[in-house]
């Protein structure tokens, strides 16, 4: 047992791949379950970019190129001197756009998450684009910009920490972890904290 446990939300994408660390830590005033979302290096965005057009690349060894670029800030934050004592990882199931390019990207994210889940025997817990929604604003058609407002009440201190071009995957990150609150993965996490 510990007196802290993170769960890791996770915005994925191989050119801007958001993440977001809930805490969950006894109150010592009130010896009840606290629940923070902490800023700066916790909640942020991985950029990988395309390789330059005069090297001459072939996609699909770009796309493993990115994928490397992913893994070792990934690592970094799960990996147990973090501090952090992430119990799970929280995804936003894959949805499929109609452009075949960036469902491979998309995939090969995700098989990043896999391999992390793996090599750490952490629980993934997937939420459809839908049930987000519906658990941060209500209702299944919600905008972005109505998920990141309430993202933004929930946790004012995110306001600002990730340049405007990227927040939205930073956003996406927070609101996917804070979805899953209620699922049994997540209610067992809040469990190991004593």
């Amino acid at each position: 047992m510990t007196d802290l446990v993170s769960i890791l939300g996770l915005d994925t994408g191989l050119g801007h791949f958001g993440y977001a660390v809930l805490s969950f830590h006894r109150s010592e005033s009130s010896g009840r379950l606290a629940l923070t979302a902490a800023g700066g290096p916790v909640f942020s965005v991985i950029t990988t970019n395309k390789s330059d057009k005069k090297r001459q690349v072939a996609a699909t060894e770009d796309n493993i190129r990115r994928c490397r670029e992913l893994t070792p800030p990934l690592l970094r934050l799960i990996h147990p001197s973090s501090g952090l004592n992430v119990r799970a990882l929280i995804v936003e199931a894959m949805s499929f756009p109609r452009n075949a390019s960036a469902v491979a990207k998309i995939g090969m994210a995700f098989g990043v998450v896999a391999i992390l889940s793996e090599v750490f025997n952490l629980p993934v817990v997937q939420l459809s684009p839908q049930e987000v929604k519906k658990r941060l604003c209500g209702r299944q058609n919600a905008s972005k910009e109505e998920i990141q407002s309430v993202v933004s009440l929930l946790y004012p201190m995110t306001v600002g920490v990730v340049s405007n071009g990227l927040a939205e995957h930073a956003y996406d990150a927070l609101a996917v972890a804070h979805a899953s609150l209620d699922t049994e993965v997540v209610r067992m996490v809040r469990q190991i904290v004593v």
